[in-house]
């Protein structure tokens, strides 16, 4: 069996609604890939949370998974 130490610290955000929007949905489907020199990739769905569900596809990149 392999060990492995996982460390959790506070969430960071990376991408975040505008403070008058109310509509819920904007962000769906999040996934997180780290990278080959120890970064991480983000990418989600940004659209809206209707019967069409038209989105484009959102990401940030981070060299530390502090600074985005």
């Amino acid at each position: 069996m392999r060990k492995f130490h996982l460390e959790i610290s506070e969430p960071s955000v990376i991408a975040q609604a505008k403070p008058d929007e109310r509509k819920w949905g904007q962000f769906q489907f999040p996934k997180i890939l780290k990278m080959e020199n120890g970064g991480f990739y983000v990418y989600w769905d940004h659209g809206t949370d209707d019967h069409d569900y038209a989105f484009t596809v959102k990401s940030a990149v981070s060299d530390d998974g502090k600074v985005w």
